[in-house]
């Protein structure tokens, strides 16, 4: 998967250097930030197509009799969509490790803590989900694309 992927990632790699040795790059953070979104919601779409198609194939099966080899053969096609989900998960993460180094970048160690922990019982944060299919999305880009024409560095959360 990585492999496949490999260019996007050292162009990525290479644009975050960029950014971190001139942090008033604001043009290149808007940009970063779109090319991630973009990538991320294409791996969102990868996976949402797989379950679907993963649970058409177990409809099947539940509901039609067939063959000891057809049975056998559609199994193995779940199993490999579910492999395909599990690796495509993975490269969300990686993405999204992106988007932490940006914080990592722009704000203090100790204040990035505060944004993954709850401060009443000091659990993990839930994760943001699918950015596709959000309504407000194209509203946080809109306003991400504002703060940066007016000079301020602005980081989406939900690519973290």
């Amino acid at each position: 998967m990585l492999g496949y992927h490999r260019k996007f990632l050292l162009e990525m790699k290479v644009m975050l250097n960029e950014i971190k040795d001139d942090l008033d790059k604001l043009e290149l953070l808007y940009d970063f930030q779109l090319k991630l979104v973009l990538k991320i919601m294409r791996v969102e779409r990868h996976i949402k197509r797989l379950r679907q198609e993963s649970k058409k194939l177990r409809c099947e099966l539940r509901s039609q009799r067939f063959s000891k080899e057809v049975s056998q053969k559609k199994k193995q096609g779940i199993k490999r969509k579910e492999k395909r989900i599990k690796d495509y998960r993975w490269f969300l993460f990686i993405l999204k490790s992106f988007g932490d180094s940006l914080a990592h970048i722009y704000l203090d160690t100790f204040a990035i803590k505060q944004l993954l922990y709850n401060v009443d019982d000091y659990s993990v944060k839930e994760d943001a989900g699918f950015l596709s299919g959000k309504e407000g999305l194209a509203y946080e880009m809109a306003l991400l694309r504002g703060a940066i024409d007016h000079g301020v560095p602005a980081l989406l959360c939900d690519i973290t």
